[in-house]
């Protein structure tokens, strides 16, 4: 019993120095709860952690070593150092997109993925610290990718012509939210509410609709037009036409407000305080789940853009 007690504790140092500060997940609750179900690995060159196509059924936390992801067809991933493996399969519901093969001596823990959904339940700090952390690896992503930051999901381009769409009821307006791969995914109550809190604003072709230096802290979705989405030092331009949020990830991942919008041409956006989504997550998780799978999506399809010159990319 002395020995289990001291492996619990050892783990959870352990797992307190894989976290690092400020994680959301220092409390000493979810540290104990976390504890109990993780498994400590030693792993060995060659070893297979898992195969694409498996179940996926774990979560991987790396502490050290180096770990080769590949899948046929797409450029190699390779982890080097502290990273989290088996995220978007988990959260997207998929079987193992690539295999994962281990190239130096390495120590990792596993956890089962329902402890780590549950968690997100229980634990509202951690899943939003989770949330705004991989919202700014992704901003991060998109200005590694000249020149339009390799933005996933764009909306459909302007066409003239095309009946502007209505926004007259809670239900159009919900209906627009729904086209969001951010907000996709969640029940019908979370997208009401925001639709219910949500104000729509026109712009004439070339008006800011925010400005770098100055944090929005709105989400942004397009309805009509086209907006423009900026940063300087790397330069990167994105257009974002209707069904899609303005800058993506962008409208939480962007602390220092380096990012800029502006209408291309007479526009109309639906907004909604981050405040006001972040209070829907909070009794809605399926909400924060929706918002970091589409995160975990298009930030694969990011590094795959980031590895295709060489063949491979390799994280730090």
């Amino acid at each position: 019993m002395a020995d289990e007690h001291l492996q619990r504790i050892t783990r959870e140092l352990l797992f307190t120095t894989f976290l690092g500060p400020s994680s959301g997940m220092d409390e000493q609750w979810i540290l104990e709860r976390v504890a109990d179900h993780l498994e400590e690995h030693v792993v060995v060159p060659g070893e297979i952690l898992f195969r694409q196509g498996d179940t996926s059924e774990h979560l991987y936390f790396m502490s050290d070593g180096r770990v080769r992801l590949r899948a046929e067809g797409h450029p190699d991933w390779v982890y080097d150092g502290r990273w989290v493996m088996g995220t978007t399969d988990m959260l997207l519901g998929r079987p193992r997109g690539r295999t994962a093969t281990v190239e130096t001596p390495a120590h990792l823990f596993r956890l089962r993925g329902e402890h780590w959904l549950d968690l997100m339940e229980d634990s509202f700090e951690a899943t939003s610290g989770a949330l705004v952390g991989s919202a700014r690896g992704s901003v991060a992503f998109h200005g590694r990718v000249p020149p339009d930051g390799g933005f996933l999901h764009v909306g459909s381009p302007h066409e003239t012509g095309r009946a502007p769409l209505s926004l007259e009821t809670l239900v159009d307006r919900a209906l627009l939210l729904y086209e969001a791969p951010l907000l996709r995914g969640a029940g019908v109550q979370p997208l009401t509410d925001l639709a219910r809190v949500s104000t729509i604003q026109e712009l004439a072709a070339g008006e800011a609709l925010f400005s770098a230096g100055v944090a929005p802290g709105r989400t942004f979705l397009v309805a009509d037009g086209e907006i423009e989405v900026s940063r300087n030092d790397p330069n990167i331009t994105a257009r974002f036409g209707r069904g899609s949020i303005a800058g993506g990830a962008v409208c939480l991942g962007d602390p220092d407000a380096q990012w800029s919008a502006r209408a291309t041409m007479s526009s109309r956006v639906l907004s909604f305080s981050n405040e006001d989504w972040f209070d829907e997550m909070e009794e809605h998780v399926d909400l924060a789940r929706a918002a970091m799978g589409s995160l975990a999506f298009e930030r694969e399809h990011l590094v795959d853009l980031l590895a295709a010159p060489v063949g491979e990319v390799v994280l730090y």
